[in-house]
């Protein structure tokens, strides 16, 4: 903004609004490129945390996106409200007004899924849909209003924010799932382990199988092309010493009671990952493991306890599963080298202090 000569200011208001627009700009590019898994920034910053900023700088966006509108219409030397009434307004109002609406929208889905849990397939399209068409409407927007990019240092930084979203785009939607059919795996086994849980063994398919960390899961797509919309995560249980074998437990409730009927040994599905930071691998310095889990969460913490095994690590490791039933407890009965187990079956609110 240092850059803009004083004779294209048109005033604090003008200015102001120039400001709000290249940061809405930038933090919109943050919030797409948060989500786009990236390896570095889902292993080092952990998918949970990757996702509450995406949420975060979704809110900022919109909340600069407001302040941005706000400042326009109050501008002395601008068209005003007549911005408003699109029937004579420019294309430029036009791009911007879309984007507005859909990142509205979008926003306001996603707050409402916590409270209505939609299907995660018809939200994610939607969800999906609506960033592309702001992306759309804010870069028209940039391009027919010309003191965003008018000037030296604005062209520069529009120029790198284009370049980032392209290479990002082709990231996730093209370079991924190329890499995921070259590394395509085959349903060896599906097994119940309890009237909800079912788990799932793959093998890789013709390659040495893709490398992960313990405690880190993927991405499942289960049809015939890894370019097919639908995927569900799934956390790795196996040990991560065998990448050739990928093992995990799948609660069977709402979309994935479906995803499981189709599934059968001997289909090809392929995997986008691994992903995610919850792993004991860097922790050298640590003298030994507290695993709290619930249900089906217990799925990293048994790929972590199969791998220390593996690996020969005799630090001590305690787990402590809770579950609501004793069908929630899994592999209760399994003992190895690598843990001794003890049960003690308690009724909820029969917990005595201290214990």
């Amino acid at each position: 903004m240092a850059t803009v000569p004083p004779e294209a200011h048109g005033g604090g208001l003008h200015l102001a609004s120039m400001v709000t627009s290249f940061v809405a700009i930038s933090l919109l590019v943050a919030t797409f490129v948060l989500p786009s898994r990236v390896r570095l920034l889902t292993l080092y910053l952990g998918v949970e945390r990757l996702l509450r900023s995406h949420r975060t700088l979704a809110l900022a966006t919109l909340a600069l996106v407001g302040a941005h509108v706000g400042l326009v219409l109050m501008r002395s030397d601008g068209p005003g409200l007549a911005l408003v009434d699109l029937r004579n307004a420019p294309p430029r109002a036009w791009a911007a007004t879309t984007a507005t609406i859909a990142l509205v929208v979008m926003v306001c889905l996603a707050i409402a899924r916590r409270k209505r849990r939609p299907r995660y397939e018809g939200w994610r399209l939607a969800h999906v849909l609506l960033s592309n068409i702001v992306l759309l409407g804010v870069a028209l927007h940039v391009f027919w209003v010309s003191d965003l990019g008018g000037h030296g240092a604005g062209q520069i930084w529009l120029a790198v924010l284009a370049d980032v979203m392209i290479a990002i785009s082709l990231h996730r939607w093209v370079w991924r799932p190329l890499r995921a059919h070259r590394n395509s795996y085959i349903v060896d086994e599906v097994r119940e382990e309890s009237p909800t849980v079912v788990t799932v063994v793959l093998h890789a398919d013709g390659h040495p199988g893709v490398s992960f960390r313990p405690g880190q899961f993927a991405w499942l797509k289960l049809g015939g092309s890894p370019f097919v919309f639908e995927e569900h995560p799934f956390t790795i249980a196996s040990a991560a010493t065998e990448p050739w074998r990928k093992e995990s437990k799948i609660k069977a409730l709402g979309d994935f009671s479906e995803i499981l009927a189709g599934l059968r040994p001997g289909r090809t599905v392929h995997l986008d990952g691994p992903h995610g930071s919850f792993t004991t691998d860097g922790l050298t310095n640590s003298s030994g493991f507290v695993f709290l889990a619930g249900g089906v969460g217990v799925t990293p913490m048994l790929s972590t306890l199969r791998t220390l095994a593996d690996r020969d690590d005799d630090r001590p490791a305690l787990l402590v599963v809770a579950g609501r039933t004793a069908d929630d407890l899994l592999h209760r009965a399994t003992t190895s080298s690598a843990a001794t187990a003890r049960w003690w079956p308690r009724r909820p609110g029969s917990w005595r202090s201290g214990e």
